[in-house]
């Protein structure tokens, strides 16, 4: 067995899934953490500057959360035994991920992480480019939001908005009422302002801030909404889900759904009351002889 090494921040956030396999598992490794304060120095020492990272014998660093996921449970034996059944917790993994990822990204800029950085100059992240005050990239919200955001945005951000962002038709109740007729392919019209109670006095980087801490919450509500039905319909498929996504045993797919939906489940509960075979599993998940001494023994975190 390799010596394993997970390096990540002090919380759970996307190596929890790593560490709870880890535990129900019953292997040993090194479990090192990083405050967001350490980041910057040693970013450098890391494969694409990004964590979750495994490192193994040989100082071989191996990145991204999935992959990293992926062969512990091969190693570990939390995979089911035929392609199609691979492919099917696969996919469950996949969809998981995609609302934790969102909802990820939410949590640190509400509670000022990145809203920091960005702050100081620099996003670092990788979520929003270098440079967001007056000459921000074209990769999220255009290049001339800096200077010229009024009450409503103003109309320079409508020639250069990226096109991976936003639909031209999002609800008035989200970043406003008068989004839709000027709008590109990408994120956010010239008329924002009067649907997110803005006053005319705020500072552009107000105004951002606000408009994307909207922007984030409605993504990660938006992926929620729009997965977990479909999850609690894959659960019945097997035992009219009164098991786990692949029967009566627990894979990795069962311990993924509980770490990504761990920290949402706790914030607001009343989130899955149109989910309760997504609760009970929850609930199973949670109870399981290996994983409930896991939770009771891991390193207490806010996050």
């Amino acid at each position: 067995m390799p010596n394993y090494t997970l390096h990540y921040f002090n919380g759970r956030g996307r190596a929890e899934i790593c560490r709870m396999m880890f535990g129900v598992a019953g292997v040993k490794y090194t479990d090192k953490r990083y405050e967001f304060s350490d980041w910057d120095r040693c970013r450098n020492d890391f494969p694409c500057m990004w964590l979750p990272c495994l490192e193994m014998e040989g100082n071989n660093r191996m990145p991204e959360t999935m992959s990293i996921c992926r062969y512990l449970a091969r190693e570990f034996s939390f995979y089911p035994k035929s392609n199609m059944d691979m492919f099917r917790c696969d996919y469950i993994c996949d969809c998981f991920y995609e609302i934790m990822d969102d909802y990820m990204r939410y949590y640190h800029w509400k509670n000022g992480r990145f809203r920091y950085n960005y702050m100081e100059g620099g996003m670092g992240s990788g979520m929003m480019g270098s440079n967001m005050g007056s000459n921000m990239g074209s990769g999220m919200m255009g290049s001339n939001m800096g200077s010229n955001m009024g009450s409503n945005m103003g109309s320079n951000m409508s020639s250069n908005m990226s096109s991976d962002m936003m639909s031209s038709n999002m609800s008035s109740g989200m970043m406003g009422s008068n989004m839709g007729s000027n709008m590109s392919s990408g994120m956010m019209g010239s008329n924002m302002g009067s649907g997110m109670g803005m006053s005319s006095n705020m500072g552009s980087g107000d105004m951002m801030n606000c408009n994307y801490d909207n922007y984030m919450y409605w993504r990660y509500m938006n992926s929620f909404n729009r997965i977990m039905p479909f999850m609690e319909r894959t659960l019945c498929m097997r035992n009219s889900g009164s098991q786990f996504f692949m029967g009566d045993q627990m894979m990795w797919c069962d311990m993924m759904f509980y770490c990504c939906m761990e920290s949402m489940y706790m914030e607001n509960q009343s989130m899955f009351s149109n989910y309760p075979k997504m609760i009970g599993l929850y609930n199973r998940v949670a109870s399981h002889s290996k994983v409930s001494v896991y939770l009771k023994n891991r390193r207490s975190t806010n996050w």
